[in-house]
């Protein structure tokens, strides 16, 4: 028989009797105290807690996106979710995609195919037809000026 003296255990002395302490009166059995009681409520709250925060922030990126009107809001609203999934390994590059403002296909330069067949209708023949005209009106005042 071991039993524990100090903080080592050690071997008893008489190992033919059985312990005196048995399992129930270490482990009360069926008996729940106010102490029980509150520590799973404080379990029970803790646990809540963390419920709501991890709620809260895998919610945060795509709410900020939402709110800065980021055309892939909902893209970014996915990886928000799957970076709280993956323990936030990805819930950063979320967060800073939310802030970041994308930048348009036109502004650099580049045109997509249906930019440039949309050009090519009716809304393009009236720039054509503007353009023209503003050429006209410059290559008159041009001569004009070279004539005197």
């Amino acid at each position: 028989m071991v039993r524990l003296t100090g903080s080592t255990w050690e071997p008893s002395e008489n190992t033919d009797r059985p312990s005196t302490r048995s399992y129930s009166s270490i482990v009360r059995s069926g008996t729940i105290d106010v102490f029980d009681i509150f520590a799973f409520a404080v379990f029970g709250v803790l646990l809540a807690a963390v419920v709501i925060v991890v709620v809260t922030l895998g919610q945060l990126p795509g709410q900020i996106a939402k709110q800065r009107n980021h055309p892939q809001a909902a893209a970014i609203n996915v990886a928000s979710w799957l970076g709280v999934a993956t323990l936030g390994i990805l819930w950063p590059f979320a967060m800073i995609w939310a802030y970041l403002k994308p930048f348009s296909a036109a502004a650099n330069g580049a045109n997509s195919d249906r930019e440039s067949q949309s050009s090519a209708s009716g809304d393009g023949q009236a720039q054509l037809a503007k353009m023209q005209t503003q050429v006209d009106s410059l290559q008159a005042a041009l001569n004009k000026l070279t004539a005197k």
